[in-house]
């Protein structure tokens, strides 16, 4: 099929865009005060769709960014050729109904760190950014091998370092789905410094704690990877050429733990941030519900052949394990923020994965469940080992990424699981194998990954699995939940 020839969307071909919504404001005349590192579809999708809208009622104000990509060239050339703007097409529930769209224009820069370490760490320290924001996934966060320059955080740690000697104070805003993820982001900084102490000023640590402010945040929006035909549809949709345009869910949350100095303007609340004084839970609750069912959604649903995570929630079997997972074992084990109904959420985030209208593969979501599942499956399984219920759906979504990951592992990518070994000699050496992944790849604390209960329950199932039947493995972990 030959594709419609169209202008390309740039600024100069905006006005003519069919969207439900265009920049409001001159784009010429935006200032930038926001660095992103992370430059991918969720930062287009969710921050840049935040600070579009807070741009839309305070033009005036520094809510530009400029957006940073660790080693994606083809995505900061495209972004160039179309003066930084692109689509977003909010879809619902209802097939029928046609997706809302918005051209985004908050993002106004745009850097390539692999090519330009010192422009970036260069606006990254400049007077005018108050705010830095990330998505740079778990693995961002690891300790880097080589040389500050060569990784997003060791130039974020750079950047700092000149703040501080030009006293320039700063909030670093993580919105990586990770617990407590600003103490995180603020730790490996730490860790960083500490470790290369040529490459630092012995005064950064110190002032990491006292001038730089790392709230945690929780962030929530299905975005899938952009297709071929996502990007049709939105050029379509335009009646521009949109080589940036991504489908996105209609739910949107951003949570922020209470900070007075950011709280003190109206223009978050007008992005749609919420600031909590309750984080904790917040987090939680989106850990344990949302993030621990993707997890068990992907990895069943590539356990059986299926492509799609929408396919894999409407999947009988898949279904019944995921309302089993939450019943009871996720919804006994979470402590809900005020005024949150967890079964209701729970229900909500059922029907969102198994939307049709988000073609979200199971491969994606997959991708690092060794750094994945201790966050999105700790707090159930230290709950359920206290309360004395038997994890059994747990243990079993632990099963299943041991056996996808030794026995398919071009599945999806794990970087941290590459030397992962079951030994099923004997039943012995199967369970000593699984022992250890718990212990040492997938990074259980102590009293769950040694606890016998769960170390018998993974090697059950894996035991199934490994004579080739996942349907069974999914049945039996559904009726012993019963």
């Amino acid at each position: 099929m030959t594709r419609t020839a169209r202008p390309r969307l740039d600024a100069g071909s905006l006005p003519r865009a069919d969207a439900g919504h265009r920049p409001s404001y001159d784009l010429g005349a935006v200032r930038v005060g926001i660095v992103h590192l992370g430059f991918g579809a969720f930062h287009r999708a969710h921050q840049a769709v935040a600070f579009d809208r807070m741009l839309e009622r305070f033009p005036d104000q520094p809510w530009g960014v400029c957006a940073v990509a660790n080693t994606n060239a083809a995505l900061v050339r495209a972004a160039r050729e179309q003066d930084h703007l692109f689509a977003v097409a909010t879809v619902g529930t209802d097939p029928a109904a046609e997706p809302e769209v918005r051209v985004v224009g908050s993002i106004r820069e745009s850097l390539l760190a692999s090519e330009a370490a010192e422009a970036v760490v260069a606006r990254l320290a400049a007077p005018q950014i108050h705010t830095i924001t990330l998505t740079i996934t778990e693995r961002g966060y690891a300790p880097p091998p080589g040389a500050p320059a060569d990784s997003l955080l060791g130039l974020l740690a750079l950047a700092l370092d000149r703040r501080r000697a030009a006293g320039l104070p700063v909030t670093v805003l993580s919105c990586d789905n990770l617990v407590d993820n600003g103490t995180v982001l603020r730790a490996a900084l730490l860790d960083l410094v500490e470790r290369q102490p040529g490459a630092f000023s012995a005064g950064l640590p110190a002032w990491l704690g006292a001038q730089a402010r790392f709230p945690r945040s929780v962030v929530d929006r299905i975005v899938p990877k952009q297709t071929a035909a996502d990007r049709d549809r939105i050029s379509g949709l335009l009646g521009l050429d949109d080589a940036l345009g991504l489908v996105a869910e209609e739910t949107f949350h951003w949570t922020i733990e209470a900070d007075e100095a950011m709280a003190a303007g109206t223009a978050w609340a007008d992005g749609g941030v919420v600031f909590s004084p309750e984080i904790d839970r917040v987090q939680q609750l989106k850990l344990q519900l949302l993030n621990a069912t993707h997890s068990l959604l992907a990895y069943a649903g590539l356990a059986l052949g299926i492509e799609r995570v929408s396919d894999a929630a409407r999947h009988p079997d898949v279904a019944a394990l995921a309302a089993r997972f939450l019943a009871t074992e996720a919804l006994p084990s979470v402590v809900a923020p005020a005024g949150t109904d967890p079964a209701a959420y729970a229900d909500s985030v059922r029907a969102r994965f198994a939307s049709p209208l988000l073609p979200d593969t199971t491969a994606r979501v997959a991708t690092d469940g060794s750094q994945k599942l201790p966050q999105r499956l700790t707090a159930t399984l230290l709950a359920c080992r206290e309360s004395g219920r038997r994890p059994r759906v747990s243990a079993t979504v632990l099963a299943l990424w041991m056996h996808l990951r030794t026995a398919r592992p071009d599945a999806f990518s794990d970087e941290n699981a590459r030397d992962l070994r079951i030994d099923a000699a004997t039943p012995d050496t199967l369970r000593a194998s699984v022992s250890a992944a718990l212990a040492d790849v997938v990074h259980l604390p102590a009293p769950v990954a040694t606890d016998p209960e769960l170390v018998g329950a993974v090697t059950h199932a894996l035991t199934a699995l490994l004579r080739g039947d996942p349907p069974g493995t999914l049945i039996a972990a559904t009726a012993a939940g019963a």
